[in-house]
């Protein structure tokens, strides 16, 4: 600073003469440069100098603002001397304070959220429990009874063992695009029915099912499945409302913090929801059906029991 003071002390002892050439050949005093500086209509006058070297007096002017600054903080006792103040060509001015770091926009603090129905493991082989969801098209004069169209599993890491789209036994009337997201070109190289009925028993038998109102799906399929093996989220006590089942992509937006189901239903994407929600709850879902099972098994104990002194009773009088 002490160096500052006497460089601008100096620039201004030789105020008088002329120190910076301009391109015709002429020169420029600092007492020339500081009338400018002063002047309201500085950038007039810089516009009318500006074939006469503008760039050399807006170096100059520089020196001199930053001058009358230091000057005027100084004479006001003020110790922020880091604080600046400049003038941008529009008149704009610029705050700025050395050693604070740029605030950040809102979109660098923006954090993006990891999709959780993507995959976190690249492991495509046949599990324990596999999620099941199928889509429908109409069949039929008046095309409103439902018959399969495609049939999706995945596994409980989400990632797909089983996708085909299935060709009905009766020709198709309404394709339900907007839902079903089936058209009649994926239906033309489709197999059939029966094949992939025979397919899905096979994939399903002797595990767990998980999947969304299962039982339409299995109607669809012409298939049952062990009722103490079914998970099925639209059934699953925590996740009703008054009693009532919920639909599935409610579910996935409350518990998962995912939207599905805009538009188009995409099969694999539902099955992976109805998936992530039984194994989000898997510990306590498991704990509640063995306690349903056993429930069941004592309740059938007791009527036998009932049954047994019934005829006990019976067989006395008729001996009597």
């Amino acid at each position: 600073m002490k160096w500052f003071q006497e460089r601008h002390t100096e620039s201004f002892h030789l105020s008088n003469q002329n120190i910076c050439p301009l391109g015709n050949g002429k020169k420029i005093s600092f007492a020339q440069i500081k009338a400018v500086s002063r002047s309201k209509s500085t950038r007039g006058a810089l516009g009318e100098m500006e074939g006469d070297g503008v760039g050399c007096i807006g170096s100059v002017l520089g020196v001199s603002r930053e001058h009358d600054e230091y000057l005027t903080l100084k004479s006001n006792g003020s110790k922020k001397h880091f604080l600046k103040h400049s003038q941008r060509s529009d008149g704009v001015t610029k705050k700025t304070i050395l050693g604070k770091r740029k605030e950040r926009s809102n979109e660098d603090s923006e954090v993006i959220k990891p999709n959780p129905l993507i995959p976190t493991s690249s492991d495509c082989s046949l599990t324990d429990a596999v999620a099941m969801d199928c889509e429908m098209v109409g069949v039929s004069s008046l095309g409103n009874k439902s018959a399969l169209g495609r049939v999706t599993l995945v596994n409980k890491w989400g990632n797909v063992i089983y996708d085909e789209y299935v060709r009905p036994v009766e020709r198709v009337v309404d394709f339900r695009t907007k839902i079903s997201g089936i058209r009649p070109r994926d239906l033309r190289k489709a197999k059939n029915f029966n094949v992939v009925q025979k397919k899905v028993a096979e994939l399903i038998n002797g595990r767990i099912l998980v999947g969304h109102a299962l039982h339409n799906d299995l109607k669809a399929l012409l298939l049952s499945h062990l009722k103490k093996d079914i998970r099925d989220t639209s059934e699953y006590m925590p996740f009703l409302k008054e009693g009532r089942s919920r639909s599935l992509k409610h579910l996935a937006s409350q518990f998962l913090g995912v939207e599905i189901q805009n538009g188009e239903h995409c099969p694999i994407q539902d099955a992976r929801a109805a998936m992530l929600l039984y194994e989000k709850n898997r510990k306590h879902w498991e704990r509640s059906v063995k306690d349903f099972i056993r429930m069941k098994i004592k309740q059938k104990k007791r009527k036998q029991k009932k049954k047994s002194k019934a005829g006990e009773s019976d067989d006395g009088l008729a001996a009597s």
